[in-house]
């Protein structure tokens, strides 16, 4: 048989199942894991910020690009918000303010464009020590990104500062007085960009002129907002003492009005030092001696500020932060040859934090007033963004057992013998005081050294059935300057001791 014959006759006969072709079947595309191939050379996935800026002070919007990325794939990486204390990110010595996650998806663009919000908790408050405000995309390196190219991975700003120091009515001379310059320089030496050491001292004894310092005020600093660029945010922080809080009030409801984009996009802060406006009424007016020179100041303080009639001190809603330091301490303790010690007017009109200094020795001006205490213990910490100090913050709560029973502030009890806790300042002491009679005498209960960290626990002796008044006073360190201590009282409800209350009431 010839070869082509027989090939041909081989391959027109039909094979056995077992040689026959297997056809191959496409698996069902929702059985399919996804995949991304790249070819060897192919760019791995990277990000960039474009630019960052904020409107409030309170949250920093993020532009950004990731490139990369390929068409259905997802890449997530956290983008952080530090201060710094110039514009390169330094992750050991930079301070983590706030952090989001961003996810983003590939559609097909080489570059997939995107924005962020990244919000500051506690606000980007005037931080001189670091005024530069960085956002960094994928701080961790989480998308592998090569180190040479991670140089666009930061964007951020500057912020700028103006401090005010506004002195307080019934100066003696047209100049400010001395603690006001010191301050001013003081906040220079701190970094300030701007010091306004805002003088009225020639108009001070004068009825009414205090609410009219405000629209000067709030021009001074219109003006002065404008030597900074016009894409930075410009911080405002206004301290002022006394009467001068009437001038600062009426200068931020008038900046309320009336702003630049460099104060909208600024952190604002109000520190009052002892706010008192000239207006008979306001709560918290002055200590009096009870003799005739005592006498005559008062009736020559309420003519005064029956005269000038000045506003109440307001902090308008912009305002970010505003901290009350104020003082009720009584004539005869304030340490000084005077008739009379004006009084810090608290609360103010608006939202604002209190510290109240009242305490032995502790004054509305001079050597020893609040303005000095303000300068000694507040001032250092404002180089990193200020500390809210509140020496004579205290918080105390009875210890209820399971079978007490309370109405309002009377908490009916069948133990002989309480247990109080609560807060204080780290290192003063406590004492849990009680008082059997509305104005009669108080009995010392217990007493203790509040803790390292800030808490405290007192328990009575065992008492004789009856209601006492519970109160525990605090006896805390002044800080810096020649005061001693503070002597905070917090009330603690009353107490009804009722043996067998717990008991079960007899049969009939």
């Amino acid at each position: 048989m010839r070869l082509d014959r027989w090939i041909a006759r081989r391959a027109s006969r039909p094979r056995s199942g077992r040689w026959r072709p297997r056809r191959w079947r496409r698996a069902p595309l929702d059985l399919l894991e996804a995949r991304t191939l790249r070819a060897s050379g192919a760019a791995p996935v990277a990000v960039a910020l474009d630019a960052a800026s904020t409107a409030d002070s309170h949250a920093v919007s993020v532009s950004f690009q990731v490139v990369g990325l390929a068409d259905g794939d997802r890449a997530e990486f956290d983008v952080h918000l530090y201060r710094s204390a110039d514009d390169r990110f330094d992750p050991d010595l930079d301070r983590l303010v706030g952090t989001t996650r961003v996810v983003v998806q590939g559609d097909g663009r080489p570059a997939v464009l995107g924005s962020t919000t990244v919000v500051a908790p506690d606000g980007l408050k005037p931080t001189p020590n670091r005024p530069f405000v960085l956002a960094v995309a994928d701080p961790d390196n989480a998308l592998g990104e090569p180190e040479e190219s991670r140089a666009d991975n930061v964007a951020g700003f500057r912020k700028h500062i103006i401090g005010v120091v506004t002195h307080g009515g019934l100066q003696g001379s047209s100049f400010p007085p001395e603690w006001a310059a010191i301050l001013s320089d003081s906040l220079r030496d701190l970094g300030y960009d701007a010091v306004i050491t805002y003088t009225w001292a020639g108009e001070s004894s004068t009825p009414g002129a205090a609410p009219k310092q405000g629209a000067r005020l709030a021009n001074i600093l219109l003006h002065t907002a404008q030597l900074f660029p016009w894409d930075e945010p410009v911080d405002l922080h206004l301290i002022g003492h006394s009467q001068g809080n009437v001038v600062n009030s009426a200068a931020l409801l008038a900046l309320e009005r009336l702003s630049t984009p460099q104060l909208a996009a600024g952190y604002t802060r109000a520190t009052l030092l002892d706010p008192h406006a000239a207006k008979n009424g306001a709560p918290g007016q002055a200590s009096f001696t009870a003799d005739l020179e005592g006498w005559l100041a008062r009736q020559a303080a309420s003519a005064y500020q029956w005269l000038a009639d000045d506003p109440f001190v307001t902090i308008p809603l912009f305002v970010d932060e505003a901290e009350v330091y104020y003082q009720h301490t009584p004539a005869e303790l304030d340490g000084l040859p005077w008739s009379h010690n004006l009084w810090g007017q608290a609360p103010v009109v608006g939202r604002a934090r209190y510290s109240d200094l009242t305490g032995p020795g502790m004054t509305h001006t001079g050597p020893t007033g609040v303005q000095t205490w303000y300068f000694k213990n507040v001032v250092p910490t404002l180089a990193d963004g200020g500390t809210f100090v509140n020496p004579t913050a205290m918080t105390g709560r009875l210890v209820v057992s399971p079978g007490d029973r309370t109405t309002g502030d009377l908490t009916r009890t069948a133990l002989a013998s309480a247990s109080y806790t609560g807060t204080a300042a780290p290192g003063g002491r406590v004492r849990l005081l009680s008082q059997t009679v509305p104005g009669g005498p108080f009995l010392l209960l217990d007493e203790a050294t509040v803790s390292p960290d800030g808490s405290w626990t007192l328990t009575t002796p065992k008492l004789p059935r009856g209601h006492y008044r519970m109160l525990v006073r605090g006896i805390v360190p002044a800080g810096d300057g020649p005061w001693t201590d503070f002597y905070p009282l917090l009330p603690l409800g009353r107490l009804a001791v009722r043996p067998g209350l717990d008991r079960p009431p007899p049969p009939p």
